[in-house]
């Protein structure tokens, strides 16, 4: 029998299984409904509210095979290799070990490639608080004028940390206990 840790065993796998965040789930699908997207979002609230989960279900829904939807199939390659972190055009970034200025170069120079697979390329950037303000300052460049083909979504547990600069530029949605 496979050990599978509770967290992955139980984590929602589209954004109607989240639980207790009702009007960020309602707004987000109502706009990938419409096909209104924004290019940065940003994911705030303390640990354990699904931040990270949340921007993982919106790779999918933006890179499932059966196009751009509020109900990903979870059932495609790129479903199914997102949920095991080995699709090649969601790039999924921890802050708090890559925050130098080196680390955020190495991932600004991917910025310039089209996607492999899908339609997007979609960085996840965990605990983005924790960035220098030398990294912010170079996510800044392209965060100005990103390209269609790029979506950010930002997960942080301290939104005082982030300059204005960065937070003017995203869509914020505050996910309550």
């Amino acid at each position: 029998m496979q050990n599978i840790p509770l967290f992955e065993k139980w984590r929602p796998k589209t954004l109607f299984d989240i639980v207790g965040q009702d009007s960020v789930i309602n707004l987000l699908s109502d706009s990938l409904d419409k096909g209104v997207f924004h290019n940065v979002y940003l994911f705030e609230g303390t640990h354990g509210v699904g931040k990270t989960t949340l921007a993982r279900i919106l790779a999918k829904c933006f890179s499932c095979l059966n196009g751009v939807s509020k109900t990903p199939c979870n059932k495609c390659d790129a479903c199914v290799t997102i949920d095991c972190c080995e699709y090649p055009d969601v790039i999924e970034v921890d802050a708090a070990l890559f925050s130098k200025i080196d680390d955020i170069k190495n991932i600004i120079n991917t910025f310039e490639y089209l996607p492999i697979v899908g339609k997007y390329k979609v960085y996840i950037i965990d605990e983005i608080h924790m960035f220098s303000i030398y990294s912010f300052n170079s996510l800044l460049k392209i965060l100005e004028s990103p390209p269609n083909y790029i979506k950010f979504f930002f997960a942080t547990t301290d939104c005082n940390k982030i300059p204005f600069t960065i937070l003017s530029r995203c869509i914020q949605f505050h996910l309550k206990k």
